[in-house]
């Protein structure tokens, strides 16, 4: 990190990061193309999970480089420049980038597993009941990360 006074290396302050965030970014290697995709997801264990449908950009993408990058940030404040100057203006903000790479999750004991940490980051009281028929037709991906870094600004 080239700015290390901005690091961030208390593990328990990048779980709050991660605790906090409401949205992640997977971004993805598509031949030669970067691509990136907000998406709903769950942190446990050192891993993430996400969801989708089982076809379409993201999977086949995912199924032919499972390499994954993982953005997450928290905007605190915007910072307006004192003088005006546009180029001064700023923003506080915590973030992390977690690098790994991605696997399909088929069991379905271990896809119910993970779609629950996905639902009780959202909705902590639901009951988690997954339907045959919806667990079927959903892809489930685990990312253990093997390189984060986080930063603040502010």
């Amino acid at each position: 990190m080239r700015r290390k006074e901005q690091e961030i290396t208390d593990q328990s302050e990048i779980l709050d990061i991660i605790s906090e965030a409401r949205v992640c970014r997977i971004g993805l290697v598509d031949g030669y193309t970067p691509y990136v995709v907000p998406v709903n997801f769950g942190f446990k264990n050192n891993i993430f999970y996400f969801h989708g449908a089982k076809s379409g950009k993201k999977i086949d993408t995912l199924r032919k480089n499972p390499a994954v990058c993982v953005e997450i940030d928290i905007l605190e404040a915007f910072e307006p420049a004192e003088d005006g100057n546009a180029c001064d203006y700023g923003f506080a903000y915590r973030s992390i980038i977690a690098r790994g790479t991605a696997r399909c999750i088929e069991d379905p004991g271990e896809k119910k597993e993970a779609l629950t940490v996905i639902v009780k980051k959202y909705a902590p009281d639901n009951p988690c009941d997954f339907p045959e028929a919806s667990l079927n037709g959903t892809a489930v991906f685990a990312v253990a990360i093997e390189e984060v870094t986080a930063k603040r600004s502010s």
